[in-house]
Parts: structure tokens; sequence; C-alpha cells
């Protein structure tokens, strides 16, 4: 395995994500973890490229040394490596791995998608030379096959680029990397009085919490951070003319926000609107409801308020019409229709406490599920 790793980049065939490759899921998308699957990669790539000296540059993150995703045995293999500078051990592996790739143009072997990396690397869209995966066949075999990134949406971005903040932050956990709800939805402060960091009457954009050894921790200070209570909820829109994003807004705490062409308090969009969507755009058009961490919309309009959802397909459907005074639920990709050219819809960005919502639900279903398939 050794001969295969080089300490010096410029002399490697190809970057390789080796916490995404032991991590990664067998043709059943059980996961499957071990080093096993780094020396059975070294295998593929010397049958791809025919070649018994094929040489990898690895990146990895430091929390693959968590006892809970490796033994013993291989966490030592990996610090031996590391130790002898065949790794590149990082909190964040993903910025690195990319800013490598495109200085040297190695293909990187990957099953990430970095979609929340496309903003600060445009380059990663649509990309289709660069990119390989293992894959593991039905009959056990691994091979290497090549990965098209796809143009991934705006939306699809912000999502990933909140989960690879949270990665930061040390907020995922276990194997599975799910996001740590029972800290996103409290609110945080430092026992240092001149710290602003966490505080959130200052403002809804504060700092997320970093965790060091299951302690939630100031950032700057290094010192616990003490418990505030519950987070107000917090939900970012954004309004679409012509296709174009032109405004972000964000309503936060358990309440209504009133929106249309000029209400007396809330979210006016007069100055986006034509003179002739003027006369279709009442004064107060419709009301957002935040209320237990979901987002609703009640139509008070003269011309009606339409929504569409976005399909398992990726397709929004067509524009239903909303029963006026009736309340239905705003899904995360949903778009609300003043006119055929202005929209207001749900950004891609979720505060703390949505992804917070979010978790607590998966978490809240799954333990029904195992309820109801026990035994009596």
């Amino acid at each position: 395995m050794r001969d295969h790793i080089v300490r010096d980049v410029s002399f490697a065939d190809f970057l390789v994500d080796l916490s995404n490759v032991i991590r990664s899921h067998d043709s059943r998308h059980r996961a499957v973890s071990g080093l096993i699957r780094f020396e059975r990669l070294l295998d593929a790539l010397v049958i791809r490229e025919n070649d018994p000296d094929v040489r990898t540059y690895l990146v990895v993150d430091r929390s693959l040394f968590a006892p809970a995703l490796l033994p013993e045995s291989e966490r030592r293999v990996l610090s031996g490596l590391r130790r002898d500078g065949l790794l590149e051990v990082l909190d964040d592996a993903d910025e690195r791995l990319l800013e490598l790739a495109q200085a040297t143009g190695l293909q990187v072997i990957s099953s990430d998608r970095f979609r929340g990396h496309r903003v600060e690397h445009p380059w990663l869209q649509g990309n289709t030379h660069q990119f390989l995966e293992p894959h593991v066949e039905n009959d056990g075999r691994m091979v290497v096959r090549p990965v098209d990134l796809g143009v991934a949406s705006s939306w699809d971005i912000s999502r990933h680029a909140e989960k690879d903040q949270l990665k930061k932050q040390g907020l995922l956990a276990g194997p599975r990397r799910t996001p740590r709800y029972d800290i996103l939805d409290r609110r945080w402060s430092c026992p240092d009085s001149r710290c602003t960091l966490y505080d959130t009457t200052r403002g809804t954009h504060v700092l997320l919490p970093r965790v060091r050894k299951g302690v939630p921790t100031c950032e700057v200070h290094g010192l616990g951070l003490a418990d505030d209570g519950p987070r107000a909820p917090v939900v970012q829109l954004k309004l679409i003319v012509d296709g174009e994003c032109v405004e972000r807004f964000t309503c936060s705490g358990d309440g209504e926000t009133p929106v249309g062409r000029a209400p007396t308090e809330g979210i006016s969009i007069d100055p986006w609107l034509t003179s002739t969507e003027r006369s279709l755009v009442s004064r107060h058009h419709f009301t957002l409801i935040l209320r237990n961490g979901g987002l609703w919309v009640r139509d008070h309009s003269t011309n009606g308020t339409r929504i569409s959802t976005r399909g398992r397909n990726g397709v929004m459907s067509e524009p239903i019409k909303l029963f006026p005074e009736q309340e239905h639920a705003v899904g995360p990709s949903d778009k609300i229709w003043f006119t055929a050219r202005v929209t207001l819809s749900r950004s891609g960005r979720k505060f703390p406490s949505e992804i917070a919502q979010d978790y607590s639900h998966i978490a809240s279903n799954a333990a029904a599920s195992r309820t109801s398939r026990s035994p009596d």
C-alpha cells in the first residue's frame, strides 16, 4: 500500500479523498468502512492504468480518526502514514483537495459531488473530466469510473454549503454525519462578556458554535459556551424577478409577515413591479406565517396567489391558485407567484433552527418506525 502513496503531490497520478473512499457504500448502498476499500481502490487503479507503480496523494478529514469510525488497528495504520508524511490531515479536506486539483490538474477520486464549493470553485460546474469515483460491482469487484459533476442549481449549492459549514464546526455526528440538532436549536453565549460571536440579540447571522470533544466551544476564547435557551426560528426568502434574485428577506420568530405591493408593515415588492403589475398585486397580497419551524402562506389578494412545487424529478409543477384566507404550507423549493415574472421562494440556506427542526422530525419518525416494528 505504501508504495502507491507519495509525500509530494507533484509525483502523484491521482488525488484521493481518503475519508470519502473509506466511508463509501457498496452496490446495495450499505455503509462499508475500512482501509480494505483503499487497498481495493489501489488494485483497481493499477488495472485501469495498466501501471503497477501508480501513485496517489492522500488528503483526509481529521474526523476519520474518531474511534466510532474505524477500529484501533486501522487508526494505527493511518497514524503511521501521517507520521511518515504520507497523509495530509485537515479539519476539512475538501477545500485542500480542490485547491490541489485546480493547481495540478490531477484527477480526484471521490464520490463527493462538491456542490457546496461551487461558488468558490466555478470550474466544478459541468466538469466531466477531472473526477473519478470507486464503485463496487455486484460481483464484489471494485472499479473506478468517471463522474459528470453536472451543473448544480443555486438552491442545491446553498444547501450543500450549509452542510459543509456544519462539518467545519464539528456539528456532524456519527457515521451518517447527522447534524447535531440538539446543539443547533439552542442559543449559546460565551462566558467572556466581551464576546459577541454568539449573541442572538445582535442579529440572526450569528456564528455557529464549534464542538470540541463534544462540548460547544467559543471559536476565539476556547471557553465552553453557556446554553441560553431555544433559538428563535429564522427563514430566508428570495425575491426572483425575470429569473434573477433581486433581494433577500428573513422572517424570524413565530409570527406573521405581511407581503405585497405596499403593506403597512412587512415586505414591500413595489420597487420591482411594472405599472401593469401594480394593478395585479394587492397592497397586502398574502401573509407569511412562521410557526413551529414551518412556513405557511395565507392569501388575501384580489387577483389570487399561486404556488408551485418541485417534484422528486426536479421539475416544478404548474402553479395552482390558493384558496383565499386559507393557510398553505411552503416547502423548501416551492415558489409563490405574484405575476408571471415575479416570485418569492425560500432560499437554499437554512438557519440553525430550521436544520434542527428537520433533523428532529427525522429522528422522531425513525423512532416511531422502530416502535411500530417492535413485537408486542
